[in-house]
């Protein structure tokens, strides 16, 4: 038991940590359906995000 423990820890040193960054993973806790419909002004999405933080980050792109 303890070759699958140390196998599995070789595998998890070998992912790439910036798709855990740029990509959360939902879970049965999240809020998943939290908007249910577009928010109406910016004040409105900011109420959003202090909830909970549901858009993907800012990425610059090559030619920026």
């Amino acid at each position: 038991m303890k070759d699958k423990k140390k196998k599995q820890e070789l595998t998890n040193e070998e992912i790439d940590e910036n798709i855990f960054e740029m990509c959360n993973i939902c879970s049965t806790t999240d809020c998943t359906g939290l908007i249910q419909v577009v928010p109406r002004t910016e004040a409105e999405l900011e109420s959003y995000e202090e909830l909970y933080p549901f858009r993907p980050p800012f990425l610059p792109r090559d030619d920026d």
